[in-house]
């Protein structure tokens, strides 16, 4: 895995290409080394730090333009360039190797020390805010949306201590997930018949006695801690299937922003540009790839589907064990800060100093999809659609397009080797198997509009509510 000492690259001067769907397939080698990865990746020029971290010993660049804040970008979007990267030597064996928990990415101990008290928090927040007002014209915000004001996270903690960080036991260990608090809420009266095993028959061909099972709309929420050791870093992003916009002002796209910006990673997205799905390279945290099986363990606790067209177990079990970071499982779900008003005005709730709280939801009716993945593929990734988009006729959402940017994404994933290896799924073509799959994760939500506004009304915003794609 890449250094994260490196500073975050202006965005104006980024360097960027990528066009319609990406034919290589994006990678961040854990144990790829720093010449190798600027000699590959071709990482440009940095800026002398992080424009909304504290003060460090960076090197600086003297020619580094007097308001790059002011200027249009100059690519597509992205702050990580494809260009010329060679695939054999990224699939070669020696980078084949995944260490999340012992190679994770983290800041240096005194970076976070003196970024985590009160007096930097404000700062940091303070120059925020001033940076994504200057760029909101050709910016998301780093939350994803257009409000531009970062609020600093304020403890009663900060004033027991008069403003000095807590720096504790707790800080030093290893990035981790824990459940803070799990609920579920109780469904409507509406009920959608189980299609997931439908779809699935109708390619494979192995039909099951024909039964319907009758589920209830309701929604889980678990409310997640992830301790990480990251201050300022800049998250890099490779877009797919990239467009030009046809609403500068929509902010949709961005609904995902708030995981990356509350565990120390900064996002940045383009207005001028659409994508089919965004995908995050580095910095990679071990606590990410938890979210996938804990999110998953609710589905077990409220009998909701999880779907393996390839016969791939989501959980390790006594008797079988699946390689670690092999697998992904793509799901439906929803953001709300830790504190729930609005998300408009509680995300900074959800920033504290050295770990994230953040609440996810999923509705017990839509079944997750777990696959086989290589070791290539992104730690996460999601679509820019939302369910509110979804659900709203003027948007004009075509479910057809929706899977088929899916597909595309699957496609440069999926580990082909372990579906021949599989006597069950060998003769099968998974792209005819995972169209069925999606289809069976999105109608659910299109045959209920009503009931799933009904019950997302008092945990989280539809905005925010998408497919997200977590490798574990």
């Amino acid at each position: 895995m890449a250094s994260t000492d490196n500073s975050r690259p202006h965005m104006p001067t980024s360097h960027v290409s990528v066009s319609g769907t990406l034919s290589t397939q994006p990678t961040a080698d854990d144990s790829m080394s720093r010449h190798s990865t600027s000699s590959n990746l071709g990482v440009p020029d940095l800026p002398p730090r992080p424009s909304s971290a504290p003060p460090g010993g960076h090197d600086g660049s003297s020619s580094e333009p007097a308001s790059p804040l002011l200027q249009s970008p100059t690519q597509e979007m992205g702050n990580m360039s494809l260009q010329g990267v060679n695939t054999a030597s990224m699939s070669s064996p020696e980078h084949n190797k995944d260490h999340l928990t012992e190679d994770e990415a983290q800041s240096s101990r005194g970076k976070r020390f003196v970024g985590n008290m009160l007096i930097s928090r404000i700062g940091r927040a303070s120059w925020q805010s001033l940076e994504s007002t200057a760029r909101l014209p050709f910016y998301l915000s780093p939350w994803g949306d257009n409000l531009p004001f970062t609020l600093p996270n304020l403890r009663k903690r900060d004033l027991a201590l008069a403003g000095v960080a807590h720096f504790g036991l707790d800080a030093l260990g290893a990035s981790a997930v824990t459940v803070v608090e799990s609920a579920f809420t109780h469904a409507v009266s509406a009920t959608v018949e189980q299609t997931a095993d439908e779809g699935l028959a109708k390619v494979t061909g192995r039909n099951r006695p024909t039964h319907t099972v009758e589920r209830k709309v309701g929604m889980n929420s678990l409310t997640l801690r992830i301790k990480h050791k990251l201050i300022g870093e800049a998250a890099e992003l490779v877009f797919q299937g990239v467009r030009d916009t046809d609403d500068r002002l929509a902010c949709a796209k961005g609904w995902f922003c708030p995981y990356l910006y509350a565990s120390g990673r900064e996002p940045e997205i383009a207005r001028a540009k659409d994508f089919s799905m965004a995908q995050l390279l580095r910095p990679r945290l071990a606590a990410d790839a938890s979210i996938g099986p804990t999110l998953l363990s609710s589905f077990v606790e409220s009998d909701t589907p999880i779907v393996s067209p390839f016969g791939l177990p989501w959980d390790d079990t006594p008797d079988a064990s699946f390689p670690r970071f092999r697998r992904m499982v793509i799901l439906l779900t929803g953001i709300s800060p830790y504190r729930y008003v609005t998300t408009q005005s509680a995300w900074s709730h959800s920033r504290i100093p050295n770990e994230a709280r953040i609440t996810f939801h999923v509705f017990t009716h839509v079944p997750a999809i777990v696959i086989p993945v290589k070791d290539q593929s992104p730690i996460l990734g999601w679509s820019p659609w939302t369910v509110a988009q979804m659900l709203e006729k003027k948007t004009k959402y075509d479910v057809g397009r929706h899977v088929k940017e899916l597909l595309d994404f699957v496609g440069t994933v999926i580990d082909d080797d372990a579906i021949k290896n599989n006597p069950e799924t060998a003769d099968l073509a998974w792209r005819d198997v995972m169209e069925a799959s999606l289809h069976s994760l999105l109608t659910p939500v299109l045959h209920v509009p009503d009931a799933v506004r009904e019950t997302a009304k008092d945990c989280c915003e539809l905005e925010r509510t998408g497919v997200v794609a977590f490798r574990y």
